[in-house]
C-alpha cells in the first residue's frame, strides 16, 4: 500500500514538473494540449450521462455560450488572418533581398572574370579595377565584397524559408477556425 502511494505521489510530482515546464517553454502548445484534454475529458462524460434532463441542461448551457465562442473564433481568426499578412510581407521583403544579392552576385562575378581576363593578358605589374555598383575596387575587394553578398544572401534565404514554414502553419490554424466558425 506504501508503495503505491510513494509512486503515486512521485508520479504527480513528475507530472507536475513536466507539466510546469511545458507551459513555460511553450504556453499556445500546452494551452492546447490543456484544451483538447478538457474536451477529451468532457466527450467521455458526456457519453456516459443517462439523464435527460441533465443533457437538456448541457444544451442550454452550450446555447448560451455558443454566441460567445463565435464572437471569439470570429476575433481569433482577425487576429491569425493579421499575422499572416505581416509575415507574408516580411516573406516577400526576404525573397527580394535573396533576388537583389543574385543579381548583385552575378554582376561581379562578371566584373570579376572580365578583370581575370584583362590581368591574364596584360603585364604583372597591371593594376587592374572592377567597378561594382558605381564604385571601384581592387579584386581583393571585389572578392570580399562577394563573400559578404553570399553570407547576406544567405542569411535571407534562411529567414525565407523559416517564414515559409510558419505561413504553412498559420495556413493550417486558418483552416482549422474556418471550419467551425461555418458549421
Amino acid at each position: 500500500m506504501a508503495g503505491i502511494v510513494k509512486n503515486m505521489v512521485r508520479l504527480g510530482v513528475i507530472g507536475a514538473i513536466v507539466g510546469g515546464a511545458a507551459i513555460i517553454a511553450f504556453p499556445d502548445r500546452a494551452g492546447a494540449i490543456a484544451s483538447q484534454a478538457k474536451n477529451n475529458i468532457e466527450n467521455v462524460i458526456d457519453r456516459n450521462i443517462d439523464d435527460p434532463v441533465r443533457l437538456r441542461h448541457q444544451l442550454r448551457e452550450l446555447e448560451s455560450k455558443y454566441p460567445k465562442k463565435i464572437g471569439q473564433v470570429r476575433a481569433d481568426l482577425g487576429e491569425l488572418s493579421a499575422q499572416i499578412g505581416e509575415v507574408e510581407r516580411e516573406y516577400k521583403i526576404n525573397l527580394r533581398v535573396v533576388a537583389y544579392a543574385d543579381e548583385d552576385l552575378a554582376q561581379l562575378q562578371t566584373a570579376l572574370g572580365k578583370a581575370r581576363d584583362v590581368k591574364a593578358e596584360a603585364s604583372k605589374y597591371t593594376i587592374v579595377r572592377v567597378v561594382h555598383n558605381g564604385r571601384p575596387m581592387s579584386s581583393d575587394e571585389a572578392m570580399a565584397k562577394g563573400n559578404e553578398i553570399r553570407e547576406t544572401r544567405s542569411a535571407y534565404a534562411a529567414r525565407a524559408a523559416d517564414l515559409e514554414g510558419q505561413l504553412g502553419y498559420l495556413r493550417q490554424q486558418e483552416e482549422r477556425l474556418t471550419g467551425p466558425l461555418t458549421k
